[in-house]
């Protein structure tokens, strides 16, 4: 589902994201919700956190310092359009324990998968954390999915 997005600025000056005119973290404090989400996060040791619509990446910063170093966190988004508007603040977050992704369809998701075993890790667990509202936006895709 393409949808129309907007990047603003919050009344804190932190940017935010708008789609369909509606924002897809808090007007006021965008990174406040999805830091407190980080500190939720039950860590496990050999894991993959899959982080669907990561969005601005409010919140992994944080996630990275506190994930195990036999864990990894991978970003998926659905949305081409939040993806192009995205893609640089993840961009800029990207390193061997975090990277983002475009996906569609289980096919490339699989892909994504194949790539992250071919590096040798050994996962035994995987947890979805959702961090923001673009979740709720393709959430039958996301849960089909996953």
């Amino acid at each position: 589902m393409t949808e129309q997005v907007e990047l603003t600025q919050s009344a804190s000056g932190e940017a935010n994201i708008l789609c369909q005119g509606k924002p897809l973290y808090s007007r006021y404090a965008p990174s406040a919700a999805a830091e407190k989400g980080v500190q939720q996060i039950p860590l496990q040791e050999n894991c993959i956190y899959i982080i669907p619509s990561p969005l601005l990446g409010y919140g992994i910063s944080s996630f990275k310092d506190l994930l195990p170093s036999s864990s990894l966190i991978l970003g998926i988004e659905t949305d081409q359009s939040l993806m192009a508007v995205c893609a640089p603040y993840l961009g800029a977050l990207e390193d061997e324990c975090f990277s983002a992704w475009r996906v569609d369809a289980g096919a490339s998701l699989y892909e994504v998968f194949k790539g992250v075993i071919e590096q040798g890790k050994h996962f035994r667990h995987c947890r979805l954390v959702p961090l923001n509202s673009g979740y709720q936006l393709n959430k039958g895709l996301y849960d089909a999915l996953f």
